[in-house]
């Protein structure tokens, strides 16, 4: 039995530690998520875009929570761009009306809530199974 304890003190544990690792994004700018990666939206004029590259698909909530590719300042539906000769992991280019403006990356996007409620469904899951796993052992002895 103090297995069981130790395993559901390592799972709770587990959740409070990555419970509020998803926190809300500075918004002291613009910005438009896309790939996994933050960009900051500057003011500089794109003239030449290649290929769409994506959209805004999100809003952040209150807590600055999104997921996928979001934007706090672009509607959904505002179309990134890749820019000739550079690479999009570190500029891309996002439609602003009937022009274009860089936005540069900035870091990795913060992994969103849901992410870390799945991992601890998964942990629990993954727990239990190893409790039943040993209370069979034990029954047998």
């Amino acid at each position: 039995m103090k297995l069981v304890k130790k395993v559901l003190m390592c799972v709770c544990l587990s959740f409070f530690i990555h419970g509020g690792a998803a926190s809300a994004l500075s918004w002291a700018y613009p910005f438009v998520v896309w790939d996994g990666g933050v960009y900051q939206v500057t003011e500089e004029p794109v003239t030449d875009v290649d290929d769409v590259i994506g959209e805004v698909k999100s809003k952040p909530d209150e807590e600055g929570n999104y997921r996928g590719n979001a934007s706090n300042v672009y509607d959904i539906g505002t179309k990134y761009y890749a820019v000739p000769g550079t690479d999009p992991k570190n500029e891309i280019a996002v439609q602003e009306d009937s022009q274009y403006v860089k936005a540069v990356y900035e870091h990795k996007a913060p992994k969103s809530s849901y992410f870390y409620i799945s991992v601890l469904l998964i942990g629990v899951g993954v727990a239990a199974a190893a409790i039943l796993f040993y209370l069979r052992i034990q029954k047998k002895s």
